[in-house]
């Protein structure tokens, strides 16, 4: 952050489970974790309406996108190509909608 020059960012380097009850956070990122569906779940007591959750995943995750459990809506999959990797990886970008919503992913 600093070397981007980034003043408004915090970066919090922890599990999910041990941000429990903590303030909202605008945006979650996350790498490694079980299914987008165990990590919605995860992340919704971080969340607020319009939170954003960046999940670094592997091949296009059509399966548990359509999984997703509300308040989640698709914004974006983007394909990524990682340097010196030949696997398929993917960016999959959700926002948390007011609570109760249903979920009406555009992908």
């Amino acid at each position: 952050m600093r070397v981007l020059g980034l003043s408004n960012v915090q970066a919090v380097h922890q599990r999910v489970e041990s941000l429990a009850g903590g303030a909202p956070f605008d945006t979650l990122l996350a790498r490694a974790v079980s299914s987008l569906p165990a990590l919605a779940q995860l992340a919704l007591p971080l969340s607020r309406t319009g939170t954003r959750l960046i999940a670094y995943k592997g091949q296009r995750p059509d399966a548990e996108l359509a999984a997703l459990p509300a308040p989640w809506r698709v914004l974006e999959v983007r394909a990524i190509k990682v340097p010196g990797l030949a696997a398929e990886r993917c960016l999959v970008v959700l926002a948390a909608g007011p609570r109760g919503a249903a979920v009406l992913g555009a992908m």
